[in-house]
């Protein structure tokens, strides 16, 4: 299960993913910012599976995954106007977009905006924008708990639009 995502950018991870992870490295999300005549589109990987857990995505794993789509998205042409590609490490807020990144997030605070407003106990108004602890993943629902000043909320992944995990680094 995925956050919900629009289709051009589920055409691209469906596309690019396998490239990737041919580099030993994952494919962490795709963001389109921009406008119709000039947009970027921001591919954003994190280390693999089998890396070690204290190698980090460096500038030299941006410029192999950069050097390795830029020639597949000529051919691809995924847009009628120019665009930019752009290769990034996740930073230290990587974004959530598959059940494993949100797995990686239980316990910790999130942010994540849900596709229409979610109905609150008054006097609360409707939401759609959250920063929340993440206290559970039900992958069997397709759901996750979140709790913040208001409360516990218990809502479905596929609603999620965009999310980032706000990481608590521990020295």
């Amino acid at each position: 299960m995925q956050a919900k995502r629009p289709d051009k950018v589920l055409e691209l991870i469906e596309k690019t993913e396998p490239l990737i992870e041919s580099l030993g490295l994952s494919l962490r999300d795709i963001e389109l910012l921009g406008g119709s005549r000039n947009c970027i589109v921001r591919i954003v990987i994190d280390r693999g599976p089998e890396m070690p857990a204290d190698v980090q995505v460096g500038i030299e794993d941006c410029v192999k995954v950069h050097r390795l789509l830029g020639p597949s998205f000529d051919v691809w042409d995924p847009f009628p106007y120019s665009y930019t590609l752009e290769v990034v490490s996740p930073g230290e807020q990587p974004p959530l977009r598959t059940l494993e990144h949100f797995q990686q997030a239980v316990g910790q605070m999130i942010e994540f905006e849900t596709e229409s407003p979610v109905p609150l106990p008054p006097p609360a108004k409707p939401r759609k924008n959250w920063k929340s602890k993440l206290t559970e993943l039900s992958p069997e629902k397709g759901t996750l708990v979140v709790e913040d000043s208001l409360g516990k909320f218990e809502l479905p992944l596929n609603q999620i639009t965009s999310a980032t995990w706000l990481r608590e680094w521990s020295l």
